[in-house]
């Protein structure tokens, strides 16, 4: 077992491995495709696209610059943040893409805060509620990317359903929320999400109705790094969202924004 520690991982964005990650804990490691689902061995990122070569790409850490050097192995070389490289020192915050599969580069630490962030909240028993004046606040989700790129919703209900357009076979006469948020963009499952409004939290608690079939990520600046994961589905499971927070819906992304009334 390998002493190094660098306090990097490999986040996989996109690609079949989608929402793994890899912590680095060699001075020398090489990025390669797995001959079997699941394969791991001591030195290896093995990842299960067919479009990612045996051995893709190596990366050597260089000590005096605290980060690794990337070495492309194949051709069409490996893209760092867009461009193609040979070698290249790859640092927090590059993204690297090799076959279909886009991997970021981030600290276990941001991580592993950002992961602790989305588990926060508890929503309090009705009883222990206690009465106090209720901050206005000026909450918006904006579509950034989609169809509707540039529509801006505006929250004035704490139980708002987040969806689509009326698909034919979902329920139409659920009535627990106090507002209907619907995103006119192909693809966006009708009725799709919960946003429950936290007061003392100044955030939404956020959860999917029900299984779907397109992706469904979250996305957070942690420490001037993107953090990324996969949204939770089951009954009981969330993420907590927060100003500037970021959710993806196969191909539409929205961005929360809650500002108090002075702001």
């Amino acid at each position: 077992m390998s002493s190094f520690q660098c306090g990097l991982l490999f986040y996989v964005r996109e690609g079949p491995d989608r929402g793994r990650s890899f912590a680095l804990e060699h001075t020398e490691l090489t990025l390669g495709r797995a001959r079997t689902a699941g394969d791991r061995a001591p030195g290896w990122i093995l990842l299960n696209d067919p479009l990612v070569g045996r051995i893709h790409a190596e990366m050597a850490w260089d000590e005096s610059v605290r980060a690794y050097h990337l070495v492309s192995r194949t051709d069409p070389p490996v893209l760092v943040n867009g461009n193609p490289v040979s070698d290249k020192v790859i640092r927090v915050g590059d993204q690297v893409k090799l076959g279909s599969t886009t991997i970021d580069l981030m600290t276990a630490a941001a991580v592993a805060a950002a992961n602790a962030e989305t588990q926060k909240i508890k929503l309090p028993i009705a009883s222990e509620v206690k009465t106090k004046t209720a901050i206005m606040y000026k909450r918006n989700l904006e579509v950034v990317s989609g169809d509707s790129q540039g529509v801006v919703f505006t929250l004035h209900g704490n139980k708002v359903q987040v969806g689509g357009p009326p698909t034919p076979g979902v329920p139409e006469d659920r009535a627990w929320w106090d507002q209907d948020v619907v995103v006119r963009d192909e693809g966006f499952p009708y009725r799709c999400m919960s946003w429950q409004w936290v007061e003392d939290e100044r955030a939404f608690q956020v959860t999917l109705l029900r299984p779907l079939e397109v992706s469904v990520s979250f996305e957070r600046k942690v420490d001037g790094v993107d953090w990324m994961s996969e949204m939770p589905s089951g009954q009981g499971r969330y993420v907590v969202c927060r100003d500037g927070d970021r959710i993806i819906v196969g191909k539409t992304a929205l961005v929360l924004s809650i500002k108090a009334p002075e702001e």
